[in-house]
């Protein structure tokens, strides 16, 4: 087998078992297990960039306007943080999210490479198609702040059914490479 031959697998892949990780919860810092939230229902697990960045702060307000179906379909989201514990939970307060979305955090990123998810270098920040993405989000009113975590991990989404299943992976090619809500209630309700 030559070099060409061999592909990287992205782990986890969609009908695989989801990655066990330990985070700390941004409420009260307490550990938590990411399969705590899989046994107790289906859950959609976002991993955001850093809090200051625009496009995570546009993906959560687009799940906070699916929300009321979300939580009717009966999945509870999972937001997933570089930042600290403390930063986390201010950002979190800040959207109102409500008790159908829980806010962990993971300094050391190891959920984030457990689950595939890819830094990337400087310039990869800034082609014409992110620089434009950005635009369009500030219009929107997701500004971005000054990063206080790692400003080139990639962000990613991955709906785990009640077995500990992946059932929708979404790994960002680039920053801004959120997927629709259509998408994403798509895979919630295709569980059922």
């Amino acid at each position: 087998m030559s070099n060409n031959d061999i592909a990287i697998k992205l782990f986890p892949a969609v009908g695989e078992d989801a990655p066990e990780a330990e985070l700390v919860r941004a409420s009260d810092c307490s550990t938590t297990m990411l399969s705590a939230f899989w046994k107790a229902s289906p859950v959609l697990l976002v991993f955001m960039r850093h809090l200051g960045c625009s496009f995570c702060r546009e993906q959560v307000g687009h799940l906070q306007q699916i929300s009321a179906e979300i939580r009717q379909a009966g999945t509870h989201v999972v937001l997933i943080s570089v930042n600290r514990p403390e930063e986390t939970h201010r950002f979190c307060l800040s959207r109102n999210l409500g008790d159908h979305f829980t806010c962990l955090s993971d300094p050391a990123r190891e959920s984030y490479m457990r689950y595939g998810l890819s830094r990337v270098s400087s310039p990869h920040l800034l082609t014409p198609h992110v620089l434009s993405r950005g635009i369009q989000a500030v219009l929107h009113g997701h500004f971005t702040t000054i990063p206080k975590a790692d400003p080139l991990q990639l962000p990613g989404i991955f709906l785990v059914n009640k077995s500990g299943v992946v059932k929708y992976a979404h790994r960002n090619r680039d920053a801004s490479d959120n997927p629709s809500n259509r998408e994403i209630m798509d895979a919630i309700n295709s569980l059922s």
